[in-house]
């Protein structure tokens, strides 16, 4: 028999006694003290007493230090670990290994590893003042890492605290079915997001929707099963689909906490890049200035509450005010920016529309809920006559832009782009896209506030700071002309 090192056996000694301190509450055995907030409550839970926080159906609030340890890897969880974003939490666990969990057999049944490999916001870049320079010297389009799958567990554990805290003060007196309906929908809600995400859906939003398409994952076998195992009848599924197309008080929450996630995972993202004084754009300054004002701006799922008879509320007026805007500047710096979407807009779009429109099979639903961007770059690679680039589908958009002389104008409205559009034409020049944007974004400042026991709507009760997330709105609504040299298909 092989006989161990003295520092194997220390190693091991180490590790029990780690996996032996570690603890684990449920969130219901959380004692409240009288006036103690809830993020003061877990703050002290998780970095004081080093204990995780179970939210329930295998969703774990995790110490950092527990990570780190590395006997949680092995023994506690399955994982995935998922960073939390600007805020006192540090990780989400997922799943004991022993007692396979719901989240555990939903993530299977589902399919949402599927997701790791479908990039949260596509292939919007960040902007530059220059961008036309930007993409003639060959560096310009760059994929954010963050994906759809970190996405949809963040927006189940925030829909699942506010829930519990909301529980645990009175709100709201639903059954156990209740909440499982409202974790299921907020898990699975971006479950039949198609190969290429956003790129790919904006083309035929109404045929690739992912709340639409979500009844194809529900009606699964292995969903079905999950079903039938927890007592879920047809009503019980027709009330999970309702949930994600945001109808009911359950399904306003998810509205809410679906938005939150991906700004604040989104804002994580940008904000590295941010520090280091890259891309300081008006919009980015103001970014950067909030965060390192609020650096844990998404506490605010602490504030959030609903209740029975009052409906969805925040108890913290000046953290919305801060994630309000601060969306809307995102909406401004990325989502929405005319150069951040060159990419998708005058390139991908064109490509493939033609493909869709032509009936090419390999754009079917079936196959792009089935498949990954990896599937789609492939086929974006194919179709722009750089087979041999894959899987470099980045390095094909960057030669296209360049090659073809793609370039954006902006315009206040859709009768000066239509001038415009002859004027261009005129010139020999062809038109890729044409984006109308100026019905803008809903901004949330409807969303109701809790001010001297009264619930207001936001808007109503802070007319100036409604008034200056409006203005940060408004610079979105623009028509955009994209155009190139050469025809992009």
């Amino acid at each position: 028999m092989t006989e161990h090192s003295p520092l194997f056996e220390q190693f091991k000694k180490d590790l029990e006694k780690e996996k032996s301190g570690h603890k684990t509450l449920e969130f219901s055995d959380l004692k409240r003290k009288d006036n103690e907030s809830w993020k003061d409550l877990i703050k002290h839970t998780l970095s004081k007493e080093k204990s995780d926080i179970h939210l329930g159906y295998g969703l774990h609030l995790m110490y950092e230090d527990n990570l780190a340890s590395g006997s949680d890897h092995f023994d506690k969880y399955d994982g995935p670990f998922i960073p939390f974003p600007p805020s006192i939490l540090e990780n989400l666990a997922i799943a004991k290994e022993w007692d396979i969990s719901l989240t555990d057999i939903i993530d299977r049944a589902a399919k949402m590893r599927r997701l790791v490999d479908i990039k949260q916001l596509g292939y919007l870049t960040f902007p530059e003042k220059d961008q036309t320079e930007r993409y003639g010297k060959d560096w310009g389009i760059e994929k954010f890492p963050h994906d759809r799958f970190d996405h949809s567990f963040l927006t189940s554990v925030m829909n699942l605290s506010v829930l519990r805290i909301s529980q645990a003060e009175g709100l709201i007196n639903c059954s156990d079915k209740d909440i499982l309906k409202s974790f299921i929908a907020s898990t699975i809600h971006d479950s039949a997001t198609v190969a290429g995400g956003d790129a790919t859906k904006k083309i035929s939003p109404e045929k690739l929707d992912e709340e639409k398409l979500v009844s194809t994952i529900m009606q699964n076998q292995e969903m079905q099963a999950v079903f039938r195992k927890n007592n879920l009848t047809k009503e019980d599924e027709n009330d999970i689909q309702d949930i994600i197309f945001n109808q009911g008080p359950f399904g306003k929450l998810l509205d809410m906490v679906d938005k939150m996630s991906y700004t604040a995972r989104d804002t994580q993202q940008v904000a590295t890049s941010l520090k280091r004084g890259l891309y300081l754009t008006p919009e980015g300054k103001e970014i950067l200035s909030i965060i390192d004002e609020d650096p844990n701006i998404y506490d605010i799922l602490f504030d959030l509450r609903l209740d029975d008879k009052k409906g969805l509320y925040c108890t913290n007026p000046d953290k919305l005010n801060n994630v309000l805007k601060i969306r809307a500047l995102m909406h401004n710096f990325i989502y929405l920016n005319p150069y951040s979407q060159m990419a998708e807009a005058a390139v991908i779009h064109p490509v493939l529309k033609k493909l869709m429109d032509s009936g090419d099979s390999k754009l079917s639903v079936e196959n792009l809920l089935s498949q990954s961007d990896n599937y789609f770059e492939k086929t974006l690679c194919e179709a722009l006559g750089d087979k041999e680039m894959y899987p470099d589908a980045i390095k094909s958009i960057r030669k296209t832009i360049k090659e073809k002389d793609v370039q954006v104008d902006i315009f206040p409205d859709y009768s000066s782009a239509e001038t415009a559009i002859a004027e261009l034409e005129n010139q020999g020049r062809f038109i890729c896209n044409v984006v109308n944007k100026t019905k803008g974004f809903k901004t949330s400042t409807d969303t109701l506030v809790e001010v001297n026991n009264k619930l207001i709507p936001f808007k109503e009760m802070y007319p100036d700071k409604d008034k200056e997330i409006q203005e940060i709105a408004n610079r979105v609504k623009t028509v955009r002309v994209y155009h190139s040299k050469k025809p992009i298909v």
